[in-house]
């Protein structure tokens, strides 16, 4: 069975692509991550990628992710 997700914008140099600033999909990992404040700024995951390096790097718009499921 196949899973497509569909995301408003991708950064590729990341793997990372998001809808909303509030959760992003690692693509690389296959996981939602939420976002959280870290001195004042915007970041995610427990490396801190923040939203503004994210959002600098996008290159492509409307990307689908799709992921195998075993079932």
């Amino acid at each position: 069975m196949l899973l497509e997700i569909k995301l408003k914008y991708y950064n590729s140099s990341l793997k990372i692509g998001f809808n909303t600033w509030k959760q992003i999909y690692d693509v690389k990992n296959k996981l939602w991550i939420e976002a959280k404040h870290h001195g004042g700024r915007v970041v995610y995951g427990s490396s801190r990628i923040s939203y503004k390096k994210i959002v600098k790097g996008i290159d492509t718009s409307n990307f689908i992710a799709q992921n195998y499921l075993p079932f």
